[in-house]
């Protein structure tokens, strides 16, 4: 089934290719100066909408020269403007003084148009341009307040609709493995060990449950974890209830407890939102300027603004230095140069943004043997982080049982100067109170140089410091550990591919532990398509004489297209040395990776080699390991097999194919393809996955809260057949499980010819009715210059095309019973 006003717009307004050109010019400047008001009561020059059918259509939303985002306007047949009040606030909120949000806001429900007219009333100027397919606007009246431009689209908006996900889904991982002795031990085979990974999704509620079924010595099944997980998306809050780890961050420890967790994870709720700093220094304009954002020697915008206040906004910060210069040319040729620098650290928070977790629940104690809990051994933590302002995010974490309470501090601070971070933590427990602290400075270079940056850490722990316990049994105070460590690293570009880096460290022992320093250097190299090759060396002083000396690590990289690479390494001081070869998977049916490598040493000589292969139904392999003594004499050897599969339903279906990872979708082709095989995200002969004998198809790499267009049609399916849209969207919650259905009743496409007194009707527009089903869709029909027509998205039947014109025209067709794929309606001529 297609949408029938997405057919009109591209009838009315184009054409479909016409349509995509003028988005892709979209984020170029408008010619000359602000778009003028529009003219209440007076018919524009071009019409705007020229069907007689109101349309909805999303277009690009242009202000002052830069492309903002994208909008819903609605177009009347008497070409009167509208647009998405919510979306246009969202957009224009930054730009707009308060008492303009208020009258764009007043008395209007969610979801409603406000006309041109009504924006005009609160000083925003709309115009819709059917060229350029875009919605033009602009501020009217005196605009004292700080503008801000998007350098690049940091918060993508998801638009659009989806489908809903099974109310009740569930799958199940089994991973197998065998093994066989070859020497070495005891040999023979092995009895196979499994791993179980299992979830269940009911309304928004997730079970899952995680074990092990060991043959050896009779271990039998072994429960690792129980969980029920609960979320706020809204929130961006989730909830586990059950076995949970422990969310921790500075020196907080991070137990696997049986009792509860709450976390905020933005990267888990909106992993495409940017929750760190991007707003940049203010700059004025004393006059409408051609203006370039240049950031570390890159044009990154080029926008013509009006005179005014503007400040820099969705920046694409970078780790380290962001060097950014704002070039502003005027009408007479003018230029003004404003430059700005900051460092940036990627655990920075944007500003009123913030970070949390915690848990509280018994230690448990997770072996091969399952989960075992104290009842006696309660543990509650916490953590808090939020962004003061762009250069400042700060937090608090405090954590405790009955013997030990650990509270702490931590603040990251980007200067001009580099990025500082602290973090300290006080304790006490049966030794008493202890305290440690780590200092943080870190200077990255990306605006060009030979220096490329900077590291330093200083770490310090008093004795008692996270100890549960007081001394030892004999009464002897515990005196082992390290005081304090100091370590400092720098790197240098020598050319453009070639780069060397010192480094230092030093370390105060503590007790019978000694003092050392290390100091060292290294140098990376190529030339050409040579590998590059790396060599470090360094020298090691300790109390300890076997400790102490020289060595030299060298090393190599050399690549064999885009997914091979070959390495090596040798270390003089541990006289080891290893080579490896690696052949990445491209994740998708009939896809494989190998690794193979090389270790030798002055006791002996191991090799091993990992083949894997990704098939439609599952994933394979094989490994091999064998090991030499120093005599060459053969004392381990090892092959193996590998398997894993996963058994999943949602709703009414059932499918099986490669472990899921996150959430899935079940795939299965319509009555109507006559059994013909789906297949998902098809290019050529390739394909992500596909339905066959053994039953639907299995996506299992859905991320949840993430959204994701599902391609999928059955290339060996009926000629002309009609798949609507070819596509799915989908945004799942987590775990969750989707039924698609590839193919419908509606599958036929008619084509033929329309005439109108034996001549053909040329250039028209007109829609098509089921006769036997009122509630069926509506589909839009379009003729060419010859009168030809073709509609798709109809099913077996009677049908009655209306084509506009000054006298409506009708045309029946009868689809036969059974039809599917293309109908051929010859030609017809319009009833009497």
């Amino acid at each position: 089934m297609r949408p029938l006003g997405a057919s009109i717009c591209a009838a009315a307004l184009g054409s479909c290719v016409v349509a995509q050109d003028a988005r892709a010019q979209a984020t170029a400047p408008l010619p000359g100066s602000r778009p003028a008001p529009s003219v209440p009561n007076q018919a524009p020059a071009t019409r705007l909408n020229p069907t007689n059918r109101t349309l909805e259509i999303y277009v690009p939303f242009v202000e002052s020269g830069q492309r903002l985002g994208d909008i819903l306007i609605r177009l009347t047949p008497d070409d009167q403007l509208s647009v998405l009040e919510s979306r246009l606030v969202e957009i224009l909120g930054p730009a707009l003084t308060p008492p303009q949000i208020a009258a764009l806001e007043a008395g209007r429900a969610p979801g409603s148009f406000i006309t041109a007219d009504q924006a005009a009333a609160a000083g925003l100027v709309l115009n819709f341009n059917p060229q350029r397919m875009e919605l033009q606007a602009a501020l009217s009246g005196p605009d004292q307040s700080l503008r801000r431009i998007a350098i690049a689209d940091l918060d993508r908006t998801i638009q659009g609709q989806f489908i809903e996900p099974a109310s009740f889904s569930a799958y199940l991982n089994v991973r197998g493995a065998v093994d066989y002795q070859h020497r070495g031990g005891t040999t023979g085979l092995n009895d196979p060990i499994f791993d179980l990974e299992f979830a269940s999704r009911i309304g928004r509620f997730v079970l899952e449950a995680y074990g092990g079924l060991d043959l050896r010595d009779d271990a039998g099944f072994v429960r690792r974890s129980t969980t029920l997980v609960y979320d706020l998306p809204e929130w961006r809050v989730r909830s586990r209830f059950g076995d949970v780890q422990t969310p921790a961050l500075s020196f907080q420890d991070a137990p696997a407890l049986l009792g509860v967790s709450v976390e905020r994870l933005y990267r888990a709720f909106e992993p495409q939102r940017n929750i760190r700093p991007r707003s940049f220094d203010a700059f004025q304009l004393n006059r409408e300027s051609e203006v370039d954002i240049v950031i570390n020697g890159q044009v990154a915008r080029r926008v013509v603004l009006p005179a005014g206040s503007y400040q820099l906004d969705q920046f694409p910060f970078v780790g380290g230095s962001n060097d950014v210069q704002i070039i502003a040319t005027d009408p007479t040729g003018r230029q003004e140069i404003a430059r700005f620098s900051r460092f940036f650290d990627p655990l920075l928070l944007a500003p009123g943004l913030d970070e949390f977790g915690a848990a509280a629940g018994l230690r448990a104690d997770v072996g091969l043997d399952g989960a075992r809990y104290d009842s006696d051994d309660w543990f509650a933590s916490g953590f808090y982080r939020r962004g003061i302002s762009d250069s400042l995010t700060a937090g608090a974490n405090l954590q405790g049982d009955r013997d030990l309470v650990v509270v702490g501090a931590e603040a990251i601070w980007s200067t001009p100067l580099g990025v500082w971070g602290g973090d300290f933590a006080l304790s006490h427990g049966d030794m008493g109170a202890g305290y440690a602290a780590r200092i943080n400075y870190q200077i990255l270079n990306n605006v060009g140089g030979r220096f490329q940056g900077l590291n330093a850490v200083y770490e310090t722990r008093s004795t008692a410091f996270g100890r549960r316990y007081g001394p030892d049994a004999d009464g002897a105070p515990i005196s082992d550990g390290v005081s304090w460590t100091v370590a400092t690293s720098a790197s240098f570009l020598v050319t453009e591919e070639n780069i060397a880096s010192v480094n230092a460290s030093y370390s105060r022992g503590r007790g019978v532990t000694p003092d050392y320093y290390d100091i060292g250097t290294a140098f990376a190299f190529r030339w050409g398509d040579l590998p590059q090759f790396t060599v470090s060396a360094s020298y090691r002083h300790s109390d300890r004489p076997e400790e102490r000396g020289f060595g030299v690590l060298f090393g190599f990289t050399t690549r064999f297209g885009a997914r091979s690479f070959a390495s090596g390494e040798y270390d003089t001081r541990e006289q080891r040395g290893s080579l490896a070869f690696n052949q990445a998977s491209l994740h998708e049916t009939n896809s494989y990776n190998l690794n193979a490598r090389l270790d030798f040493a002055g006791d002996g000589v191991g090799g091993s080699a990992v083949a894997n292969i990704v098939g439609n139904r599952g994933e394979a392999g094989v490994s091999h390991s064998t090991f030499l003594n120093e005599s060459g004499e053969i004392v381990g050897s090892r092959s193996g097999l590998r398997g894993a599969l996963s058994l999943a339903t949602a709703g009414d279906s059932v499918a099986f194919g490669r472990p899921i990872h996150d959430s899935f979708a079940i795939v299965r082709g319509h009555r109507t393809l006559d059994g013909a095989d789906v297949w998902v995200d098809r290019a050529g002969e390739r394909y992500a996955v596909r339905s066959g004998r053994l039953g639907p198809a299995l996506i299992n790499d859905l991320t949840s809260y993430n959204p994701r267009n599902i391609r999928a049609d059955a290339p060996a399916g009926p000629p002309g057949y009609d798949y609507g849209t070819g596509s799915f969207r989908v945004l799942p919650p987590y775990r969750a499980g989707y039924t698609v259905t590839v193919g419908s009743d509606y599958a036929v496409t008619v084509m033929g010819v329309l005439t109108d007194a034996g001549e053909p009707l040329v250039l028209t527009s007109g829609s098509a009715r089921s006769l036997d089903d009122p509630d069926a869709p509506v589909v839009a029909v379009f003729t060419n210059r010859t009168g030809r027509f073709s509609a798709g998205g109809l099913k077996p039947g009677r049908w009655r095309l209306t084509m506009t014109g000054p006298v409506p025209l009708q045309y029946d067709i009868v689809i036969p019973t059974g039809a599917v794929g293309l109908h051929q309606a010859g030609v017809l001529e319009a009833n009497p």
